[in-house]
């Protein structure tokens, strides 16, 4: 079953806009909701719906390279040292 932030939610006795505030970094928390929140996700085995986030924020973070023949150039071999390295950025 996939965990959702309600779940985290009920398990932590947070509201649900609390939970996402901590998860994302935004707004304002305390350090000891912060740990209930990030404890509580990973014994759950929760994790960012990445395509979600994509769509909600209206940025998907990917670059697309359009390289031929790829392993005869320089810039390929930069964007390969870079892949890494996490960057948050999605390379297709």
């Amino acid at each position: 079953m996939k965990v959702t932030i309600k779940d985290i939610a009920a398990a932590t006795g947070l509201s649900t806009a609390s939970v996402s505030r901590i998860l994302n970094q935004r707004g304002r928390y305390s350090a000891a909701s912060a740990k209930r929140v990030h404890d509580a996700a990973a014994d759950l085995g929760y994790f960012k719906n990445r395509s979600a986030a994509d769509l909600a924020s209206q940025r998907n973070h990917t670059i697309g390279v359009i390289n031929y023949p790829a392993e005869q150039t320089p810039m390929i071999k930069s964007f390969r040292a870079s892949w890494q390295r996490p960057t948050g950025w999605r390379w297709m």
